[in-house]
């Protein structure tokens, strides 16, 4: 596994990408998805959230680190390190016998199917991670179908441990789809600018919190949308039957200093300020220097937490009896996607820990003795830790088990983060 990686390294990087894929699937992808984002713009948040390597590995081929938009070449930066570790698997040994072409083909096939790639993002981010933590990693053959776990992994001084990794659409655990949210905000947000008073270096911030859910239909959408900007208009709390409203204004001189302010980073600055429980989130400039933050909350996170965890559950068991073969100690490593670090640490203070509950019932299984530890993680965000690094960190959240075939192996250490 490949654990650094250089601007030096990116041109030849993204060369054997496509060396070993000439077609150049990511391109592909994109160029199928433009006509839905012309006709949705918001919808594009939702598809480029969805296929950000596809659209990263594209801004690459365009642009490189000439890019002048902050947040596309950070973009750029994590779909380039993902295809490193592309490479360097379908360049090595390091798969078994037939699993570069296998590996490829999967790789291949993620650029058309979101869960696919987030799936494969997930064990990379997993294999690099205990690959610095001094752990050899023997890759499945994905081959033999899916009941079989993803690695093997063997530490310096702890047996050989099975991992299975399983990653969740956080999506899964609000009571409206991402998308419907995203349709939504596409008729509020552009009508917002004849509305708001400007001021320079300020972040607007409304947060609309849905009271039930959201209607499909086009023409309903369009009147809720005008409803929500006459109450905003008028200093309205409420839009009866449909959400609460709250607007927050947020003076960026005192924040910003000289950093250039970018969506994410609008969006980063108002989850700081008003918490991270937002279903869908919107940034846009209103005018120089003046931006406007829309976040749609249809629950707590604990609520999200609780629904997702339902399905969670049944998916954590058949991969503990089907894919973890109980010959060796095995872990179960989950991750939601779009859920924070913070979003982990809330849930750890919650006084009915929905992370502890599910980890004490797998475990405590009779089924389950061969599992040795249950761990959750974060998403990874890119963090600069030097002047001319940076690296994808999150947190992780794991619990050992006491009892079982494998009790008290300290395997969870391996993923403090």
């Amino acid at each position: 596994m490949i654990t650094d990686v250089t601007e030096h390294d990116f041109p030849a990087i993204y060369e054997r990408l496509v060396r070993l894929f000439p077609e150049r699937p990511w391109l592909k992808r994109v160029q199928l998805l433009q006509h839905q984002v012309n006709e949705s713009p918001m919808q594009g948040i939702v598809l480029r959230r969805d296929n950000c390597i596809a659209y990263g590995l594209s801004n690459w081929e365009r642009l490189g680190l000439a890019n002048p938009d902050q947040g596309l070449l950070e973009e750029s930066l994590e779909a380039i390190g993902f295809a490193a570790q592309v490479v360097e698997l379908c360049e090595s040994a390091a798969l078994p016998e037939e699993g570069n072409r296998i590996f490829a083909g999967r790789v291949d096939g993620a650029f058309r199917n979101p869960p696919d790639m987030r799936a494969l993002l997930f064990e990379l981010h997993i294999a690099v991670h205990l690959h610095r933590q001094g752990c050899k990693i023997v890759w499945t053959d994905e081959s033999r179908g899916h009941d079989t776990y993803d690695m093997l992994v063997i530490p310096s001084d702890r047996p050989a441990v099975e991992l299975e990794c399983k990653s969740f659409a956080i999506d899964k655990g609000h009571p409206v789809p991402h998308d419907l949210a995203a349709a939504f905000l596409g008729k509020l947000v552009p009508n917002l600018r004849q509305i708001l008073t400007i001021r320079p270096q300020t972040l607007i911030v409304i947060t609309l919190s849905l009271e039930n859910g959201i209607p499909t239909s086009t023409t309903e959408q369009k009147c809720l949308a005008i409803q929500v900007c006459d109450a905003i208009s008028n200093s309205a709390c409420s839009v009866n039957g449909f959400c609460a409203l709250q607007i927050h204004q947020i003076e960026l001189s005192g924040v910003l200093g000289e950093v250039a302010l970018t969506p994410k980073l609008a969006a980063s600055i108002a989850d700081h300020h008003l918490g991270e429980t937002a279903l869908c989130h919107v940034v846009t400039p209103l005018a120089d220097e003046c931006w406007v933050s829309v976040r749609l909350r249809s629950s707590t996170v604990s609520q999200i937490f609780s629904r997702l965890f339902k399905s969670v559950k049944q998916t954590a068991k058949r991969a503990i009896r089907n894919q973890l073969t109980g010959s060796r100690p095995g872990c179960l490593a989950l991750r939601f996607e779009g859920a924070t670090g913070s979003n982990l640490i809330a849930m750890s203070t919650e006084r009915l820990n929905p992370c502890a509950m599910l980890a004490t019932e797998l475990m405590k299984d009779p089924k389950h003795a061969h599992l040795a530890t249950v761990t959750f993680m974060s998403i990874s965000e890119l963090t600069r830790i030097s002047e001319t690094a940076k690296t994808g960190r999150g947190i992780s959240y794991y619990f050992d088990n006491s009892g079982g075939n494998y009790p008290n192996l300290g395997i969870g250490q391996l993923f403090a983060l």
